[in-house]
């Protein structure tokens, strides 16, 4: 299909070539970073320079989820069935087996989740957090809102005090003339009072005298 860099060449003299003694590169494992030119052609067989992948979950995959996302990325679209197949054999024939990808795969979606489950909460704890505050703001509000309103109160009352001295003068002005005007009437009083003695005074000297004589009968 292309899409490897490995002669085809290769393959054919390979069955003819002595069996590969143990520990030999073949069974070193393959990082995709390794297969993977700087022309993005993936080449399987350059393993003797390949290392452990570090970013592999458990230590026995060799080969895992991650380098078979990448290798899914550089294939050319085609048939699925057809390119699933030529990675399936591609993988077997470096000893990677497909089910440890897969388990792999599983137990990176775990992560995932978990990973998910936690900003979730990491959310749902800020949101609370915030509701809290906005709590808080509301109560600071209605205190700023009661403090103003007090404290206008009371500078109006200030105010008012302060208006009092200059209205008084008035005030005692029409009290003093309350009193002089109480005084008149007392002292207009007392000359009525003091003004019947006199009539009746003289009403007594007129009936005392005799109406003959206009002598007195005394």
């Amino acid at each position: 299909m292309g899409i490897f860099s490995r002669d085809k060449a290769d393959n054919d003299t390979s069955s003819e070539q002595p069996h590969e003694e143990e520990g030999s590169p073949l069974d070193e494992p393959v990082l995709l970073d390794d297969a993977v030119d700087l022309k993005g052609n993936i080449d399987f067989g350059n393993q003797a320079n390949s290392k452990m992948s570090q970013r592999a979950r458990p230590p026995t995959f060799s080969y895992g989820i991650e380098h078979a996302i990448q290798l899914m990325r550089e294939l050319p679209e085609g048939e699925l069935e057809i390119v699933v197949t030529v990675v399936k054999k591609t993988l077997e024939s470096m000893s990677v087996t497909v089910t440890d990808i897969i388990q792999d795969a599983e137990f990176k979606e775990q992560e995932i989740q978990q990973k998910s489950d936690q900003l979730i909460q990491e959310i749902e704890d800020l949101e609370s957090e915030i509701s809290d505050r906005k709590m808080q703001i509301d109560a600071l509000n209605a205190d700023a809102k009661e403090t103003a309103l007090v404290k206008n109160h009371l500078k109006l009352a200030e105010q008012i005090n302060k208006d009092e001295p200059s209205a008084s003068p008035p005030q005692l002005d029409l009290q003093e003339d309350s009193v002089a005007a109480s005084e008149e009437d007392l002292n207009a009083e007392a000359l009525d009072h003091q003004s019947i003695p006199l009539n009746q005074l003289a009403a007594t000297d007129s009936a005392s005298k005799d109406p003959h004589t206009g002598s007195s009968q005394h």
